[in-house]
């Protein structure tokens, strides 16, 4: 053994924790072992030591090492094969091969950990994906020639009462399905990593083992499984489960072959591999890229109906592996059976009769296939378990699909078969929609996601049959909901729920001339009488209650034929059956679903109103009893801030009471709405002034007094329109709630919260608003983010749009600070990733071009009229700025962001709008003295933009074919026109000059497009000259490339 060898044992006995020693020896022992396994020779001293190691030259190599070992080889072979000479591949083939020997051999094999023997598995298929066919072809016949019984060594008892000996060697068979599993996950299985050449090459491999290596190994794999070494059930699971995984590539050819599905169907003898054979059927009927009628004839061929005929009393596992086959048969035949009616019609067209006669024939015997398969369907629907029903679903979704589809095409209604077998899958549905005993709603674990889906899915299923067969699931769901709602009390509430669960789902998918007759007709109000007399809110089952105030909700119409049931519904959301539930998840539902029951009123009949409106203080007080939990649980915390109702089943019930106090739905007055007000802002003051609290949890403290904030602008949700007369209350909350703010102006919620509710009280007080908000204003600007930017952008750009006069001294007092908090935003991203094609750096991007959509989007709203110019924009405070901005869109229209330069043309087209007629307005009064901002417009109008809009052109961003472009060509075109109105000759001259210099076309383009200002400006004259624009743009492009 020499030195390097010597060191590389010892280093991976300390790396592996073999030998104790420190921490700082244990990472230079790893980092050499790195090294070695990264260099160049390291692999050949591996193979050395593995070559010692089968000849037994060291007694002392552990596991660890030949792992290490093996793990170098894999490296080399992955990355540096090319490398290596042809010589040197066919000595580590033959290494690699003599270890499989020490691995796999009858004395040997017990001696070694699996994991050993899945990495030489893993080594062997690298080398396969190297040198197989063309350096390796014998691999597969040396392989399945190794893994026969051929020493003499019997792999089980002789004895008469055992099975007969296996002609397998049980190590060498172990060893075989390890190299086809890791050949399974490194070439069989997909990998998106894979280049286009692995891509191909890998092909290669595939197509060279279908044609001369799949039919042994298939072979092999049935031989194993009927007859595996020692009798090992466990080797006989796995050889299946292979053939599973590589049914796909089992051809046609070998299926037809007598023996393949008789040797197949004989595992079934087997209990325990009856679910692993069912597997491989399942495989197989699913195989893609197989010719439809080939499919077709396999599952004839395969007698899978028969087979399923003869089972009796499978368990849970057999019977979810029969009903995916049963799924798989029916799903394929429907698929199977659309292509070949395609396939006939088109043969039909061409005149290819007996191509006709074929297809036509297989999509009947596919039909066939399809009915025969969806008895079982059905007969499986019946299983206890929802899994079983889950692998189901595809099957009756396909046939739901399937028949909906021949109706449309053939006019028809389903036959009666198929009629009869829609029937018995709607009465099948409660049973399989009722939560199973087994499901815990206290914990939420795998089992119960799992049926939460399958339900989910279940009722989707449901809805579709309703919207495709509308003539035959609302009758039938309606009969049985009577007799169900009937017998309530004998029925289990899980079933109960499930049937009153279909009723709520039935409405939703009818069209409107269904839905206007079950409500006109009375059914609806029938049954909904019904259930609320039999009782079902107060049964225990709190997945009942939830489901009844679905359908009160769903069906509030009933009470427009039954209002005598009006105070019965309402109140039943109210007490111990809703809102005071003990389970929480009925208590949120009833919060929600009693605003939306009551927001239904105002349209509601009168006698319904009637009914309503004398229980309207009582509803409207317990609704503030339930609310004050949340109000005045102040800022406790841990079980002390636990309350009955959450925050958000809190904001739905201060939301009803603003509606109910609000004219939109009845008059209620000034004083009900205005002590709701009251109450929520004495709380706010209260806790306002708790200073100690600030200084113990500031967060803590912003979150309660955000939530009050947000209770009261839900509470003023439905008022806007009634602002005028609520408007002193709303005005003490509006400046309790910016006070409030102005103690916590970084709070994330509280701020927002706050924007939330300014936002509200602007669109309905408009300037009342303004005087209460400099200081809030002020503090937003100054602690804005690039978090919380739009935002604020959205509220300044609603001040000035809905208080223009009264925002001017706001505006003007935050202009300057708040572009600069803008520029600071926009100058903060640091791309994490500088290449482009990464989603970091490209979601950085975004980031950025929507803040600078934002500033624009702000300048826009400022520069809407001259109102700001003089009094605002161009004061000594805010000049340098507003001189600065008015670059930045001059700049912003040769922008490479399209949206940008769109942004910034927008905005130079209505300065011009304005702009001009107010300077023309100043030049025209005689011995009027111009001030410096319409100087500064003068120049801006008659320079300025001319200049940025052409070089905008001469950029080269605007592309002729692009809509965004020529959107932004047109508003050129536009703002020439009108400053050509404005300022005459004199503007043409200028533009003249600047085209010439900057675009670099032909004069005759340009005398054109000058020429085009002399005539009208409507939109025929302006869309001429945007084409005119175009060819100048193209032609100066070409020019550029030149």
């Amino acid at each position: 053994m020499n030195q390097v060898e010597g060191v590389l044992r010892k280093a991976v006995a300390v790396a592996s924790g073999q030998l104790q020693e420190d921490d700082r020896t244990r990472e230079q022992a790893a980092r050499y072992c790195q090294q070695v396994q990264d260099s160049e020779k390291g692999w050949k001293i591996c193979a050395t030591i593995l070559a010692n190691f089968l000849k037994g030259g060291d007694k002392h190599d552990t596991a660890q090492l030949i792992l290490f070992c093996l793990n170098a080889i894999l490296q080399t072979i992955r990355k540096r094969y090319g490398s290596i000479t042809n010589a040197e591949k066919r000595n580590l083939r033959n290494l690699v091969m003599a270890v499989v020997n020490e691995f796999s051999g009858p004395k040997t094999a017990a001696k070694y950990p699996p994991f050993l023997k899945n990495k030489i598995a893993v080594v062997i298929v690298g080398l396969l994906r190297h040198d197989y066919p063309v350096r390796w072809p014998n691999f597969f016949h040396g392989i399945l020639k190794s893994i026969r019984n051929d020493d003499g060594v019997a792999s089980s008892s002789s004895s008469s009462s055992s099975p007969p000996p296996s002609p397998f060697c049980g190590h060498r068979v172990d060893f075989f399905l390890r190299v086809l599993d890791a050949i399974d996950n490194d070439i069989v299985g997909f990998d998106e990593n894979r280049s286009k050449e692995e891509v191909r090459h890998i092909n290669q491999i595939k197509g060279h083992m279908q044609q001369t290596a799949m039919e042994p190994v298939v072979s092999a794999l049935l031989q194993i499984a009927s007859a595996p070494p020692n009798n090992n059930r466990a080797l006989a699971k796995k050889a299946l489960e292979l053939l599973r995984e590589f049914s796909a590539w089992i051809s046609s050819s070998i299926v037809k072959k007598t023996g393949f599905l008789s040797s197949l169907f004989d595992l079934l003898r087997h209990p325990n591999l009856r679910s692993d054979v069912v597997d491989v059927l399942n495989e197989l009927v699913r195989r893609r890229n197989t010719d439809v009628i080939d499919k077709i004839a396999f599952i004839q061929q395969a007698r899978i109906f028969p087979f399923l005929q003869s089972i009796k009393k499978p368990d849970q596992e057999f019977s979810e592996s029969i009903a995916a086959l049963v799924d798989s048969v029916v799903t394929e035949s429907i698929g199977g059976f659309r292509a070949l009616e395609s396939q006939s019609r088109a043969a039909e067209l061409t005149g290819d009769s007996k191509r006709f006669t074929l297809t036509k024939g297989a999509a009947n015997t596919a039909m066939q296939i399809m009915m025969k398969g969806m008895r079982f369907v059905v007969l499986y629907l019946e299983h206890p378990s929802f899994k079983v029903a889950d692998e189901l679903l595809g099957a009756l979704n396909g046939y739901v699909s399937a028949l909906s589809q021949f109706q449309n095409k053939s006019g028809k209604p389903p036959s009666e078969e198929q009629k009869e077998i829609l029937l018995a899958i709607l009465s099948k549905l409660p049973s399989k929609l009722a939560y199973p005993k087994e499901y815990d709603f206290k914990e939420i674990g795998e089992f119960e996601d799992s049926f939460d889906l399958f339900r989910e899915n279940l009722e989707k299923l449901f809805v579709n049959m309703t919207r495709h067969f509308p003539k035959i699931t609302p009758s039938f769901v309606l009969k049985k909901l009577k007799q169900v709602v009937d017998d309530a009390s004998k029925i289990q509430p899980e079933l109960y729920e499930a049937a009153l669960r279909m009723f709520y789902r039935l409405y939703e998918p009818l069209s409107a001339t269904d839905k206007m007759y079950m409500r006109k007709s009375g059914i609806i109000a029938e049954i909904m009488k019904r259930v609320v007399r039999s009782g079902v809110v107060r049964r225990s089952k709190h997945t009942l209650s939830v489901t009844y105030f679905e359908l009160v909700s769903r069906y509030s119409m009933f009470l427009e034929k039954a209002p005598e049931f009006v105070k019965e519904t309402m109140l039943s959301f109210l007490d111990q059956r809703g809102i005071g539930h003990p389970h929480p998840q009925v208590r949120s539902r009833a919060s929600y679903l009693f605003f939306r029951v009551l927001r239904s009123f105002p349209v509601a009949s009168a006698p319904q109103r009637q009914a309503l409106t004398p229980l309207l203080p009582a509803i409207l007080k317990a609704l503030q009893q339930n609310v004050s939990p949340v109000l005045k649980r102040g800022f406790a915390t841990g079980t002390q801030a636990e309350t009955p109702l959450s925050v958000d089943s809190t904001m739905n019930l201060c939301e009803t009471m603003g509606l109910i106090c609000s004219s939109k739905f009845t008059n209620q007055g000034l004083e009900p709405f205005s002590g709701c007000c009251d109450a929520f802002r004495a709380q706010l003051v209260t806790l306002a002034k708790n200073r100690q609290a600030f200084t113990r949890d500031a967060e803590l403290v912003g979150n309660r007094l955000a939530e009050i904030v947000n209770m009261i602008g839900s509470l003023t949700k439905y008022v806007t329109r009634d602002a005028m007369t609520f408007k002193r209350p709303l005005g003490d909350c509006l400046q309790a709630i910016v006070k409030v703010y102005e103690l916590l102006p970084a709070h994330k919620e509280l701020r927002s919260t706050t924007v939330f509710f300014l936002h509200r009280m602007l669109s309905c007080l408009k300037g009342v608003v303004v005087p209460h908000i400099h200081k809030t204003m002020e503090l937003l600007v100054a602690n804005v983010t690039a978090e919380s930017l739009l935002q604020v952008s959205q509220l300044v750009n609603q001040i000035i749009v809905m208080a223009r006069t009264e925002s001017i001294p706001i505006v003007a007092h935050i202009f300057q600070p708040y572009v600069r908090q803008i520029y600071k935003v926009i100058a903060s991203f640091n791309y994490i990733d500088e290449k482009t094609e990464t989603s970091a750096y490209s979601t950085q991007i975004k980031e950025r071009d929507s803040m600078r959509s934002i500033y624009f989007g702000f300048i826009r709203h400022v520069l809407l009229t001259p109102d700001f110019l003089p009094t605002s924009l161009y004061t000594p405070r805010n000049k340098a700025c507003y001189e600065e901005i008015i670059k930045s869109v001059l700049e912003g229209i040769s922008d490479r962001d399209l949206t940008v330069a769109k942004h910034c043309v927008s905005i130079l087209s209505q300065v011009v709008e304005w702009g001009s007629k107010l300077v023309l307005d100043a030049k025209k009064t005689p011995g009027k003295k111009i001030s410096p901002p319409l100087m500064h417009l003068w120049s801006l109008l008659t320079k300025d933009i001319g200049a940025a809009t052409i070089h905008g052109l001469s950029k080269g961003n605007l592309d002729p074919t692009d809509a965004k472009a020529n959107m932004i060509m047109l508003t050129i075109v536009r703002i020439h026109h009108k400053l050509r109105v404005a300022f005459g000759n004199d503007f043409l001259t200028y533009l003249n000059t600047i085209m010439c210099k900057q675009l670099g076309v032909t004069p005759v383009s340009i005398k054109e497009y000058l020429q085009g200002f002399n005539g009208s400006t409507a939109s025929t004259s302006l869309q001429r000259q945007r084409n005119i624009l175009r060819g100048m743009l193209k032609m100066h492009q070409q020019v550029q490339k030149r």
